[in-house]
């Protein structure tokens, strides 16, 4: 898994990890090692789903999104956390 998610792209494999709290994720991959390869990186709602985008500030720890239909993104054209609306189908 590891090599797929570091060396995939050179192949045109690219991936999509979804993990339901940052604690499941860090059970399964090493979040020190494996969050910088990832280019787009998405946080739903509450819990510590912060951690994914680099800091444990209180900056970021506020702007967590409380509602169901609000999350955070975060992608290499614009460097900062931006709030985005989920919508359902």
């Amino acid at each position: 898994m590891v090599t797929i998610l570091k060396d995939g792209s050179s192949f045109s494999i690219h991936t999509i990890v979804y993990a339901n709290s940052y604690a499941n994720f860090s059970a399964v991959l090493d979040p020190l090692q494996l969050l910088n390869e990832f280019e787009i990186k998405i946080e739903l709602r509450n819990g510590d789903g912060y951690k994914i985008f680099g800091g444990a500030n209180m900056d970021t720890q506020k702007s967590t999104p409380t509602s169901n239909n609000i999350a955070n993104i975060k992608t290499p054209q614009n460097n900062d956390i931006q709030k985005f609306k989920v919508y359902t189908l």
